[in-house]
């Protein structure tokens, strides 16, 4: 029965909106779609801002701190419910008990797929796959990150209130799973329901045993096994890991290397070494940069390095240097990739010419 107060329901994708590297759906904008429909509400994905007179209360959640939000959203004062750690970061409160528990709204998108400019290989998250946490918190409590006021890792949901048989695909969200007491539980319960799968956050290579990967290698793993390795001052607790994962040959995997927090000549030489040491162990790196690294005189050497290493069609077959002079080949011309590599060779061209093996 449709409650007196309220007629509609609208919710609003903020980074569907507002961020250009848009890929992916919304999770709590899918629970509060799902739960406010099982009570017989009219509920509507806003496709753009100006629609939000029409409807009697509107969620918006933000995922990126970046995104653009129009400042005429705090014109409509209680009507709009913001969350999300695009708008608060660690501090984000949470959805209300009833709403974080609802299965999500897999249909939430239908109807925008064709609106919003997506990949095609970007779609199956929207149309084919099944998003949520098993767990949430993680103890390390990293600077950069969102869950660094969190003290641990704890279970909130079994598979049953995320996955949808009907769907090919599963995405975890969780935090830090091997945080958790019974990982090796979850991980075979997922495996169990054998549906290709991985973990959007990674895997804590800190954590990680044999046991773990011998069950992964021996499962569906949805593309590559996602692990990170944050900060160079970590090497001698890092590496053993990379060689014990880089000894599971049947695994493919790919390394985050955060980067750019404090922009800097020392960060981007441990970003090299970092680089170096994934090549060693051939294991994919893909560069994640912090927002200040915009502000850095380094600027442009960041965006480069992140071209190379994130497109590995590249960064197997050719050195950055290499890499460089391609973009400057195909321009016919002197390019700004090749002005940087060239301002700032003394400091870092010893490793312009580092190459996979």
């Amino acid at each position: 029965m449709k409650c007196d107060i309220m007629n509609a329901i609208g919710i609003i994708d903020a980074d569907m909106l507002g961020y250009r590297y848009y890929k992916f759906p919304n999770l709590a904008c899918m629970k509060i779609s799902s739960y406010y429909k099982d009570l017989g509400y009219d509920v509507k994905l806003i496709e753009d801002y100006s629609e939000v007179p029409d409807f009697d209360t509107v969620y918006i959640s933000k995922v990126f701190t970046d995104t653009s939000v129009p400042p005429l959203i705090d014109y409509y004062g209680n009507k709009i419910i913001k969350g999300g750690t695009g708008f608060y970061f660690d501090k984000s409160p949470n959805l209300p008990h009833e709403i974080e528990y609802s299965f999500p709204d897999y249909h939430l998108y239908d109807d925008v797929l064709d609106n919003i400019g997506l990949k095609k290989s970007k779609r199956k998250y929207f149309t084919d796959t099944s998003i949520g946490y098993t767990t949430r918190g993680c103890f390390r409590k990293c600077f950069f990150c969102v869950n660094k006021s969190s003290n641990k890792c704890v279970k909130v949901s079994d598979l049953e209130q995320i996955v949808d048989m009907e769907r090919k695909y599963i995405y975890l969200l969780d935090d830090n799973l091997l945080a958790y007491k019974y990982n090796m539980e979850i991980l075979d319960n997922v495996i169990s329901l054998n549906k290709p799968y991985n973990f959007a956050q990674g895997l804590d290579v800190r954590l990680m045993k044999p046991t773990h990967l011998e069950k992964i290698e021996n499962s569906k793993l949805w593309g590559d096994m996602k692990i990170a390795f944050d900060n160079y001052g970590e090497l001698d607790s890092i590496e053993p890991k990379l060689k014990m994962v880089s000894e599971f040959e049947n695994i493919r995997t790919q390394c985050y290397l955060f980067t750019g927090y404090n922009p800097g000549e020392n960060d981007i030489i441990e970003l090299f070494k970092r680089i170096k040491i994934c090549m060693d162990y051939k294991i994919i790196p893909y560069v994640m940069r912090h927002q200040n690294y915009q502000n850095s005189n380094y600027r442009g050497l960041y965006i480069n390095i992140a071209r190379w290493t994130n497109q590995p069609r590249f960064f197997k077959k050719m050195s950055f240097r290499d890499f460089i002079n391609r973009i400057d080949a195909e321009m016919q011309k002197k390019s700004s990739a090749l002005k940087y590599l060239e301002m700032f060779e003394d400091k870092f061209g010893k490793w312009y010419d580092m190459k996979w093996e």
